[in-house]
């Protein structure tokens, strides 16, 4: 029961601490962490899908010793928030990738642009 509380507030503080470094390298070196583009998107899949998964072995060990039982892991709730957090992954992981390329050929252009303007200039 202890983890499945403390579950919210692991993905809470994870959250600040990656909001709180993204603002340190943006006024730092006044760039845009798009490493850290995921961070969100695994916090919150995390939160999901451990709430379930917590929560329904509390309820399935509740009577330990004596039972086992195994229907909180065919409730809504469980399956909801466990496809919720699958889902929330899925979207943060093609975002990512998306933003990956696109901000990696932004950066390629523009250091070949700057190759090309050094040779140039040598000429």
């Amino acid at each position: 029961m202890f983890i499945e509380n403390m579950v919210w507030g692991i993905v809470i503080a994870g959250l600040i601490a990656v909001f709180g470094r993204v603002v340190d390298i943006y006024v730092k070196d006044k760039k845009t962490p798009w490493n850290y583009w995921i961070a969100p998107f695994s916090f919150f899949a995390f939160g999901f899908i451990s709430s379930a998964a917590f929560g329904a072995l509390h309820t399935a060990l509740f009577n330990w010793p004596l039972e086992f039982n195994i229907d909180p892991f065919r409730s809504g709730s469980f399956i909801g928030y466990t496809a919720t957090g699958i889902m929330i992954a899925l979207v943060g992981a093609i975002t990512h990738h998306y933003i990956k390329d696109l901000h990696l050929t932004g950066e390629k252009e523009l250091e070949i642009e700057k190759q090309t303007t050094k040779i140039i200039d040598k000429n």
